[in-house]
């Protein structure tokens, strides 16, 4: 994450895709042949994502960070979830019957 101060937007590889990095940068599919390169979109990380802050290691700060992802996820997700749009949303089948425990 060299770069990650510096670069704010970036083009990000396909599974397959080759670049070559020389006088030019040359972009090839899973095909071998030249393609074009993808259009660039915002960097997904803030430079806060490869500090430790206060932490030991990384392991302490994913683990410290689970709590507060696991309730944006939930937040954002659930809504989707009644009625079945999450699952068309992804293009799978919607569960004819959903099965909770109580306890």
């Amino acid at each position: 994450m060299g770069l990650l101060g510096q670069a704010r937007r970036v083009q990000v590889l396909s599974d397959g895709d080759v670049v070559e990095i020389g006088a030019e940068v040359r972009w090839h599919g899973t095909d071998g042949h030249r393609r074009p390169p993808p259009q660039a979109v915002d960097a997904p990380w803030a430079l806060s994502d490869v500090q430790l802050g206060g932490f030991d290691d990384f392991m302490e700060k994913e683990i410290a960070e689970q709590a507060e992802l696991s309730t944006r996820l939930i937040e954002r997700h659930l809504p989707r979830v009644n009625g079945g749009r999450l699952w068309h949303d992804l293009g799978l089948p919607v569960p004819a019957r959903v099965r909770g425990r109580r306890g």
